[in-house]
């Protein structure tokens, strides 16, 4: 892998992934850093930890294709919502007051 390549590839990852890399190799002044100085503290010490580096890198690109391959869910939204139509105002609020006198009646607040 050239530093070109690294510098790109490092540049992809998730800023919670570089901290947590930067940590592991540059120890809790990494936590305080950036992402421009973390990504070069990190090229920095390349060459002893190319392996934890590299590994990094795969882990996220291959949960980024495992979450690409995932279907979306069928049905997320009740058949109310499905219409694109906007929901009623009316029966909200009917169904807000209805909540509030019923937890009135029910702690005696008159």
């Amino acid at each position: 892998m050239t530093r070109d390549e690294l510098e790109q590839a490092l540049a992809d990852l998730p800023f919670r992934l570089l901290r947590r890399l930067g940590r592991a190799i540059a120890g809790p002044p990494a936590l305080r850093m950036g992402k421009r100085r973390l990504m070069h503290t990190i090229m920095a010490g390349a060459e002893a930890n190319i392996e934890r580096i590299e590994a990094a890198i795969r882990t996220h690109q291959a949960e980024q294709q495992a979450l690409a391959a995932v279907p979306a869910p069928a049905g997320g939204a009740s058949s109310e919502h499905k219409s694109g139509k906007p929901a009623d105002l009316r029966a909200l609020l009917e169904g807000m007051t209805g909540r509030w006198r019923r937890w009135r009646r029910w702690n005696g607040v008159t």
